[in-house]
């Protein structure tokens, strides 16, 4: 037996009202999928009332109702009622996945016309429907015993379309949902793998249990429950976006599992469609130099910046992690090197099929021509396995050097995206990076025994050793400027001013020339700047004897086989970009696996 439900995704709001226009609300990509999978007469008709948070001219997010389609236009153009009438003009390119701000509605809902349309009447319905399914649910959840088919009539004036699909929420799902028996777990979509063994993309489980029943009349399933719109293929969407979808009302069969998979899951491969094409931007702006329109391009980093950001600010200062292991170090905009190793260490070309933590020891831009590349695809990523892409904060993840251009020049970061993004746009995207780069932790311990920074160890003045105990303390600051003028610093807290120089030593000590002075802790002036330091043997020995840790990686020294291991084979330098501007060195990574320390090589082109 099965039960008819309207489908709406239950999210936890500020207030019914908000509810309701999230009901209504549909991404980028599922309007993107109705255009291109619907004609296009029934796609004007389908796209009314749905809501969408859009991009305006002068860089602001709106959200607003769609009033129709342009009538001139044949690109699927929406006119757009944001509060002042159906007045804007708006691309689908230029409809956000991300949902919208509280903030963002509040003048839309308020406006007279919103009022005189009945709009809050129209979503007030919208929100009841959602609850009638939340009901359902609970009703299921209690038990599913009953062999009776139970139909949810719609509220009074539902004009929705039979069989359509809800847009894909766009909030990654960190793990897969679990079956109903203990152990593994099941992932509800696929990899899809052409013969030549190229991955083509990911489909719904469903779709393949469909084809082997298709093919095998004798399994005892009832197809009612996993129909082509169980697994959410578009086929139309009502006035309030809302998705209608058939689901088995008892019983424990594949079919149950499957589903309970793709609905539980929230639609994460929908919210990793555009994650993966912008990484594909990314690959094909590097490989052939073929870009996406500027602003359309910095429209989805923006995105990107703000959902990684959550992401970020989730994870200490000083990361604890476990093997195995492989370790990246400087990058510095080669974005070649970068797909190099990863082609070579990830599965299929996917980052959740390797079973592997991938740490970056920082200092992604700068001095590469494709540091807005290598940055991207990072964060995406990261946004794809959070707990599985580890990014550090280097030297230059901070606006005080990847934003001068008077040292640079035309290797700054800031530079480059003046050239790649038109007027303000530019200092815009930089400017939404370096909150990200703000967000990232400083250090990490792998396995209770490597130490891992982007240049190497604080320093140590005496007195009470509490160096990592201020890192790991929830309170300390996450720097928008790692330095700042001694003026500025000297008016700080002593607080402050001591987190200021752990974080500066995290990013810009090295290991010291024994023959220059150290002082009695083993630290010594370097010669990079004014105030910061070297670390000697002595200082190596106290740090690794009084944290129980056997190795400090780092990054941030070119090396001409990419890596150096130096300090009795305690410290190793790491770094992962060849022919670094100009020089015919090598580029390299490490591992740890199995409790050893392996190295891997790419030689000098």
């Amino acid at each position: 037996a099965t039960v008819s439900v309207l489908y709406c995704p239950p999210h936890d709001m500020a207030t019914p009202l908000q509810v309701a226009v999230e009901a209504a609300w549909v991404s980028r990509d599922f309007l993107d999928q109705l255009l291109h999978k619907l004609p296009y007469n029934e796609y004007k008709k389908v796209v009314c009332g749905i809501t969408v948070r859009f991009l305006t001219a002068d860089m602001e997010y709106k959200v607003g109702r769609v009033h129709s389609v342009a009538p001139s236009q044949a690109d699927g153009t929406l006119i757009v009622d944001a509060g002042a009438g159906p007045t804007e003009v708006v691309l689908p390119k230029n409809v956000s996945n991300s949902l919208f701000k509280q903030n963002e509605i509040d003048d839309w809902l308020n406006s007279p016309l919103a009022k005189q349309d009945g709009l809050i009447q129209k979503l007030e319905m919208v929100r009841q429907q959602n609850q009638m399914l939340k009901d359902t649910v609970k009703g299921e959840k209690k038990g599913r015993a009953g062999s009776a088919t139970r139909e949810h009539t719609p509220p009074a004036g539902w004009k929705g379309a039979p069989g359509a699909m809800q847009a894909q929420p766009p909030v990654l799902a960190d793990a897969v949902m679990s079956s109903p028996t203990d152990g593994h777990s099941l992932f509800p979509h696929a990899l899809m793998i052409s013969a030549d063994g190229t991955p083509t993309g990911h489909v719904p489980v469903s779709e393949i249990v469909n084809k082997a029943v298709a093919n095998n009349n004798s399994e005892p399933w009832d197809m009612n429950g996993l129909s082509a719109s169980a697994s959410f293929s578009p086929l139309g969407v009502g006035a309030s976006g809302l998705g209608v979808f058939s689901v088995e009302a008892e019983g424990s069969t594949t079919a149950d599992i499957v589903m309970k998979l793709e609905q539980d899951t929230k639609g994460v491969c929908g919210a990793e469609r555009w994650i993966r094409d912008l990484m594909d931007t990314c690959i094909k702006s590097w490989s052939k130099g073929i870009k996406s329109t500027p602003r359309d391009f910095a429209t989805r980093i923006m995105h990107l910046c703000s959902d990684v950001t959550k992401v970020l600010l989730q994870e200490p200062m000083l990361l604890r992690i476990s093997s195995p292991l492989c370790v990246f170090g400087d990058l510095h905009g080669n974005f070649a090197d970068l797909h190099y190793f990863l082609q070579k260490l990830l599965i299929f070309g996917e980052i959740s099929y390797t079973g592997t933590t991938f740490l970056f020891l920082g200092d992604y831009v700068d001095r590469g021509v494709f540091g807005l590349e290598s940055v991207v695809y990072l964060l995406c990523l990261k946004m794809l396995s959070p707990k599985q892409v580890l990014l550090l904060r280097g030297n230059h993840e901070s606006p005080e050097v990847n934003g001068d251009i008077k040292q640079y020049g035309d290797v700054s970061f800031k530079y480059e995206l003046q050239q790649k993004f038109p007027g303000r746009v530019g200092e815009q995207v930089w400017e939404a990076i370096n909150k990200v780069f703000q967000c990232l932790p400083a250090a990490a311990i792998v396995d209770g025994k490597i130490f891992c920074a982007h240049g190497g160890i604080p320093r140590f003045t005496g007195g009470t050793d509490d160096r990592l105990e201020t890192l790991e303390d929830p309170k300390f600051p996450r720097f928008v400027s790692i330095q700042v003028a001694p003026a500025l610093a000297s008016q700080e807290s002593a607080w402050t001013q001591k987190c200021r120089k752990i974080m500066e030593d995290l990013v810009w000590s090295d290991p010291a020339d024994q023959r220059r002075y150290l002082d009695e802790h083993g630290f010594g002036d370097n010669p990079r700047g004014v105030g910061l330091k070297t670390f000697g043997s002595k200082a190596v020995d106290e740090f690794l004897d009084k944290h129980g840790l056997t190795h400090i990686f780092r990054a941030h020294q070119e090396k001409s086989n990419g890596v150096r291991i130096c300090d009795n084979a305690r410290v190793l330098t790491i770094f992962s970009t060849s022919d670094y501007i100009g020089h015919q060195n090598g580029a390299g990574v490490a591992f740890v696996t199995h409790g050893h320390i392996r190295l891997a090589i790419k030689e000098a082109g």
